[in-house]
C-alpha cells in the first residue's frame, strides 16, 4: 500500500490516500475540503479512486465529500452512528466553527468489527467512541497501517467538548481498542505527523494510567 497524505481545509486537515499500487486503485480518507485539488491529484498520479473512508462526521474531514462524489462517482463509508451528527450543521460544527451550514448523507454505513476491501485493502472498522459518538478508525491489519482520525494524535488524543463528545469514553477506546494493536502499527491521524501505537503507549502523557483529567 502507497499513503499519500494532503493537507486540506482551514484547520490543516490530513485527506489520505491509500493506494494499491499494482492497480493504481485508491481509497481517500477524510476529504475535509478542497475536493478539486484532491481528484487532481489523483489524475496527475493516474489513480482511480475506489471509495471515501470517513472516520467521524466533524465539518473539517468531510467537506470535501459531496464535489469528490460528483466528480468520481465514489460511495461514501461512515460509522453507522455518525450519520445523524453529520446531517447536522450544529453536531458537525460546520455552522459554528466552518463558517457555514454543511450536512452530508453518506452512502454506507461501517460497523464495529466489519471487514471493509475496497481496492483490494482489507481493513477492519474499529469503532472509537469519545470524540465523537459514532467515529470509528480503519486498521488495515496486512499493511500494519491504523487510520486513526481525531481519536488518537501524536503524543495527543482528541478534543471531547464538542457535541456527542465523551471525555471518559475517548480514553477508554484509546486504551482498549488502539493500544492492544502491534507497537509497529503506523498510525495515520487526522491533524499533525504520523507515530505508531509503540510510540503512544511510551510516550503519550495522555494516556498515563492516572491521566483522568477530563472526567
Amino acid at each position: 500500500m502507497e499513503i499519500r497524505s494532503l493537507q486540506v481545509g482551514m484547520v490543516g486537515t490530513n485527506c489520505y490516500l491509500l493506494t494499491m499500487e499494482e492497480t493504481g486503485k485508491t481509497i481517500i480518507v477524510d476529504p475535509g475540503a478542497e475536493g478539486r485539488k484532491i481528484a487532481d491529484v489523483l489524475k496527475d498520479n493516474n489513480l482511480t479512486a475506489s471509495a471515501i473512508y470517513l472516520t467521524h462526521g466533524h465539518f473539517d474531514h468531510i467537506m470535501g465529500c459531496m464535489e469528490l462524489k460528483d466528480l468520481l462517482d465514489v460511495n461514501i463509508y461512515l460509522g453507522e452512528k455518525e450519520w445523524e451528527l453529520a446531517k447536522d450543521p450544529i453536531l458537525n460544527a460546520s455552522r459554528t466553527m466552518g463558517g457555514r451550514d454543511f450536512v452530508l448523507k453518506a452512502d454506507i454505513p461501517v460497523k464495529d468489527g466489519q471487514i471493509l476491501s475496497e481496492a483490494g485493502l482489507p481493513c477492519q472498522v474499529v469503532a472509537t467512541p469519545g470524540h465523537t459518538a459514532g467515529g470509528v478508525c480503519y486498521w488495515f491489519r496486512e499493511e500494519d497501517v491504523l487510520v486513526c482520525g481525531d481519536t488518537l494524535f501524536c503524543r495527543g488524543i482528541g478534543r471531547s467538548d464538542l457535541p456527542t463528545g465523551d471525555g471518559s469514553e475517548l480514553l477508554h477506546s484509546i486504551r482498549e481498542r488502539l493500544l492492544c494493536l502491534p507497537p509497529e502499527t503506523l498510525c495515520l491521524p487526522g491533524h499533525g505527523p504520523v507515530t505508531t501505537i509503540g510510540e503512544e503507549k511510551e510516550m503519550n502523557s495522555y494516556l498515563d494510567e492516572d491521566a483522568e483529567w477530563f472526567d
